[in-house]
């Protein structure tokens, strides 16, 4: 009876110890979140003239899972959601001189990939595909006109951590966002750029 009771405990230990070096490689469960600053860049086509770039404060959260890929790589999928807050806007279209705003969100899903420099330090990267989503409101001189946008695109992304503890990091991380609607008659190209703290926690 001892002896199997004995046997347990030196089981447990040894997951536990497993699954503290595969917390602090980056591998396993994860959640994280974010919070920063976002900068926008707007050209519609064909017949808008916009040109904007505009700042506002973005949050985040991310969650996935990494294998480990040697002694200092992990990587695996994540999935993300990014609300990106209130972009404004002023541009000029074949009546005349608009003004309006835009607020954005989307949710994203990915690779996500950690390179250990050291046992504190590391680099991440991350890139995948996006559902975003625009709630506009326009006034021009025909008036005041509110519309609904939503669309695919793509992400990539690079940050740099620090290892608190084992299991918890914080970190800076620089990420950019294509978006593009489909629809050939008002087409709407925009680029968003992300520059987040970032706190991550693993399991």
């Amino acid at each position: 009876m001892k002896k199997h009771m004995w046997m347990g405990v030196a089981a447990v230990a040894c997951f536990a110890v497993a699954g503290s070096a595969a917390a602090k490689d980056g591998a396993g469960w994860f959640v994280g979140a974010q919070v920063g600053k976002a900068t926008s860049s707007f050209v519609t086509v064909p017949y808008f003239d916009e040109r904007v770039k505009d700042s506002g404060a973005t949050l985040g959260v991310n969650g996935g899972f990494r294998w480990a890929l040697g002694d200092q790589w992990s990587f695996g999928p994540e999935l993300a959601y990014q609300k990106f807050g209130t972009s404004t806007f002023t541009g000029t279209d074949d009546v005349g001189p608009y003004a309006g705003r835009h607020k954005i969100s989307t949710i994203a899903w990915g690779g996500n990939v950690r390179f250990a420099l050291s046992d504190r330090w590391y680099v991440t990267g991350r890139a995948g595909w996006q559902n975003w989503r625009a709630s506009s409101s326009f006034q021009s001189v025909e008036g005041q006109v509110k519309s609904r946008i939503r669309d695919n695109g793509n992400y990539l992304g690079l940050g740099v951590g620090f290892n608190v503890a084992p299991s918890w990091s914080i970190g800076l991380s620089v990420d950019k966002y294509w978006m593009a609607t489909r629809s050939d008659e008002d087409r709407i190209h925009f680029n968003l750029r992300t520059v987040q703290l970032s706190t991550e926690y693993r399991f």
